[in-house]
C-alpha cells in the first residue's frame, strides 16, 4: 500500500505549522528534512524529541528522513562540476558525509522510518 506524504519543509520552515497543514491535507505521514532552518541531521536530541511529541501529538509517522547524504564532492579526482543543495546541512566533505550517513541511520531508527 502507498502513502501518501509531504516533505514538511516544502509547507513551512515553521514545524507546527507544517504539521497542522498536513493534517489539514489528509495525510498521515510526513518527510522530513529541514524544521526551524536547520537539517534533521543537525538537530541537537532535544529537538529531535520535540519533533517526536509533535508528530504524536497529531498521530502523524514519518514516511521518510530526505537525508543530504553525499550532496558533496566526491573524493579519488572525480570531476562533479557543482555541489549539490545540502539543505541547510552542514557536511562539505566525503567524510563529513560519512558521519550524516551515521546520523541519518541513527534519525531513521528514532523515527521508526
Amino acid at each position: 500500500m502507498f502513502k501518501l506524504s509531504i516533505i514538511t519543509d516544502e509547507i513551512s520552515q515553521d514545524f507546527e505549522r507544517a504539521l497542522d497543514v498536513a493534517l489539514d491535507m489528509g495525510l498521515d505521514c510526513v518527510e522530513l528534512r529541514t524544521m526551524w532552518d536547520q537539517n534533521i541531521v543537525n538537530l541537537e536530541w532535544d529537538d529531535v524529541q520535540r519533533v517526536k511529541r509533535m508528530l504524536k501529538a497529531r498521530g502523524l509517522t514519518v514516511s521518510c528522513l530526505a537525508s543530504p547524504f553525499l550532496k558533496c564532492f566526491l573524493p579519488h579526482g572525480r570531476t562533479i562540476t557543482k555541489k549539490g543543495d545540502s539543505f541547510k546541512a552542514r557536511g562539505e566533505t566525503y567524510e563529513e558525509h560519512m558521519k550524516i550517513l551515521a546520523r541519518s541511520i541513527e534519525l531513521a531508527r528514532e523515527f521508526e522510518t
